[in-house]
């Protein structure tokens, strides 16, 4: 749980679906009244996604004058593949990217609070961490850190890649 202002808390949780499948979820409460918290709006992760986020603390950014969340978003899947031999066999596959959330804490008369996708941004490794400096939204993965304008998040102004971590990094 993380407090983003004095009367909104982001949850990370999980949520089971319809269909009986484990999801991972972002939740905007308002805990103006805390007898009474109401959820506002929540972001559901796919089957196969999760974030450390719900378990590291320092794994989300939160920018609150531009009302940006950025959270590392991990997602692996199965897919079966046929060999030279005929043979098919499961491979999995990963993707891994810095997912950046719009956030809105300031209602108007027909707009509520919400959260929405801002950016996805890919990496080639699992993303650690992300930070801001100054302008700039950095995420940093295992292998690669990329920069992007906080205005504009989901174009990457600038990319590093990194060697692998060896056997015993």
């Amino acid at each position: 749980l993380q407090m983003l202002d004095g009367t909104h808390l982001l949850g990370i949780g999980q949520e089971q679906g319809d269909d009986g499948q484990w999801r991972q979820k972002l939740s905007l409460f308002d805990v103006g009244d805390l007898a009474n918290p109401v959820e506002l709006g929540k972001v559901t992760l796919q089957v196969g996604e999760s974030t450390a986020a719900q378990w590291e603390s320092h794994a989300f950014t939160w920018i609150p004058e531009e009302h940006l969340l950025a959270i590392p978003v991990s997602s692996g899947s199965f897919v079966m593949v046929t060999t030279e031999e005929g043979i098919e066999i499961p491979q999995s596959t990963f993707t891994e990217e810095l997912l950046v959330l719009d956030i809105n804490l300031l209602p108007t008369e027909t707009l509520l609070p919400e959260i929405r996708v801002a950016a996805e941004i890919e990496h080639d490794s699992p993303v650690l961490r992300s930070v801001r400096l100054g302008d700039y939204l950095v995420s940093i993965a295992e292998t690669q850190v990329k920069s992007m304008a906080i205005s504009d998040p989901g174009t990457v102004v600038s990319a590093l890649d990194l060697p692998a971590p060896g056997p015993n990094d």
